[in-house]
């Protein structure tokens, strides 16, 4: 099991509460300066962050660890009804309906934080796509489900207590930067209101699924007329005025986002925004490249370091991924400490101008961070089982690596009408300019879609070989900075 994922489920204890720091962790003191090195603090562990929690829990996850996040997530449940009942938690006179705010286990307000409710719910929909009895688990939990998505409706609908306005919501925590506004926390509550949707007809609770729906469509209109303004440089780009932590980089959450619940091929229902956030990614590495090294965004591991690979990845940016996956190895490697065999994910990294000296600070451990650097890496693997009735395999291998190989990973399909479990194995090696597979699973998955590279230049599809042979009805297609090979071909047990 990967170190990482090691310490995110040591962050679930035998009550289910998540905790954002691993404890005991390292902190080495505060975000400037060289900090105080300690051992044994475990700064944020007595808290559960509901951002950290929502992607840390979507982790484990989505890499098989269902029994633990199950659990998890009854005591998820169970923290938003505190909002219901408790009269010191009324806000402007009236009880809020049930929901997440920044402290799942310490309830306060004013505490709209609206990413941390889409992400958690984001991981609700994860744990229901992968359970073998889901439709007796949502039946279950269907009024603390229900009330996941009902929240935004409702703060959408009490405007004079919640903020929201023009059919954005108002985000009172770190993501909102402090104005409310941002393009981060409306992006995730629009695709968790589609999740729910998805988990409510499943049920036959249509009502509900119509309303999320219509609800999100209204969202989308009103991020883009939002949001979106027209740079004289970069053209249409999401607005500098809606971001939030190192970088400015939240601004690429409608982008990140489509990794949870579109897939990793980066097919965007709007269209337009793809180009829009393109054009930010663009701004952002521009902006910060004249000040330290290109590749280098770990003053936040999570939200910097995270966010900007994640994109370079998703938008096929293949010679800038390469060179931020190289410092986010530098970054979570230190050879002085064996406890963790010298790898640990800090909350941030402070470098020298020239890029010779880099030391890390906060919290290392800490849960956001931890998932969003694992998050990356699933990218770089590429098995996407987003939509388990149409398996991808997108693997993007950086530019200087010959080989990736992954034994036992877990893969939720669609078979016979039945959800199913099914681990993947391959190993994809390069060997100057061709590239040769080796994939399999314990399981007949069906047809998968497929896609091979980079490659610096235009291939032929002979350059690629998959399971020994040159699979048929390839194509060749351009994205990012690189060309692929696409194709799709069945994937089960060797024969």
């Amino acid at each position: 099991m990967p170190l990482g994922l090691l310490l995110i489920l040591a962050k679930i204890d035998e009550t289910g509460m998540y905790h954002t720091s691993t404890k005991g962790a390292i902190s080495w003191g505060g975000y400037r300066g060289f900090g105080t090195f300690r051992t044994g603090v475990g700064a944020y562990y007595g808290v559960s962050y509901t951002r950290d929690m929502g992607r840390s829990l979507q982790e484990i996850t989505v890499l098989g660890y269902t029994n633990e996040a199950k659990r998890c997530a009854a005591w998820v449940l169970k923290m938003a009804r505190l909002y219901a009942g408790q009269p010191s938690l009324k806000y402007k006179g009236v009880f809020l309906p049930p929901h997440w705010g920044d402290l799942a286990n310490h309830p306060r307000n004013p505490s709209f934080e609206n990413d941390g409710q889409g992400l958690t719910t984001m991981f609700l929909y994860k744990l229901w796509q992968r359970m073998p009895d889901r439709d007796a688990w949502l039946r279950a939990n269907w009024p603390d489900i229900q009330a996941a998505g009902d929240w935004i409706l409702w703060q959408l609908a009490h405007p004079e207590i919640s903020g929201a306005t023009n059919g954005l919501l108002h985000t009172s925590g770190e993501s909102g930067d402090g104005s409310g506004d941002a393009v981060y926390p409306d992006s995730v509550c629009m695709n968790a209101l589609r999740a729910l949707a998805q988990m409510a007809d499943s049920i036959g609770e249509t009502n509900s699924a119509g309303q999320w729906r219509s609800c999100a469509a209204g969202m989308q209109m009103a991020i883009g007329n939002h949001f979106i303004i027209h740079d004289p440089k970069y053209g249409p780009v999401w607005s500098p005025d809606a971001v939030s932590w190192e970088y400015d980089a939240s601004v690429l959450g409608p982008l990140i986002f489509l990794a949870d619940y579109q897939g990793f091929a980066s097919q965007n229902e709007a269209d337009d925004w793809r180009p829009v956030s393109e054009a930010a990614y663009q701004r952002l590495v521009d902006t910060y490249s004249p000040y330290q090294p290109f590749g280098f965004y770990g003053q936040a591991m999570g939200y910097g370091q995270g966010f900007v690979t994640q994109s370079a990845l998703l938008l096929d940016r293949m010679h800038d991924a390469t060179k931020m996956l190289d410092w986010t190895a530098k970054e979570i490697y230190d050879p002085r400490f064996n406890q963790f065999d010298h790898y640990i994910v800090p909350e941030g990294v402070q470098i020298s101008t020239e890029g010779r000296y880099w030391y890390r600070f906060g919290d290392l451990g800490n849960g956001v961070q931890e998932g969003e650097t694992i998050k990356t890496l699933r990218l770089v693997i590429g098995v996407d089982d987003t939509h388990p009735d149409h398996l991808q395999f997108y693997p993007r291998m950086p530019h200087g690596w010959n080989k990736i190989a992954v034994e036992k990973y877990p893969v939720v399909f669609e078979g016979s009408g039945q959800i199913k479990t099914a681990f993947l194995h391959y190993t994809l090696k390069r060997s100057g300019k061709r590239l040769k597979l080796e994939i399999g699973a314990d399981k007949n998955l069906g047809p998968v879609a497929m896609r091979l590279g980079p490659f610096e230049k235009q291939p032929e599809t002979s350059a690629i070989q998959v399971n020994g042979q040159n699979p048929a009805g390839a194509s060749i297609e351009q994205s990012g900075d690189s060309w692929w090979v696409k194709f799709t071909m069945p994937v089960g047990p060797a024969k």
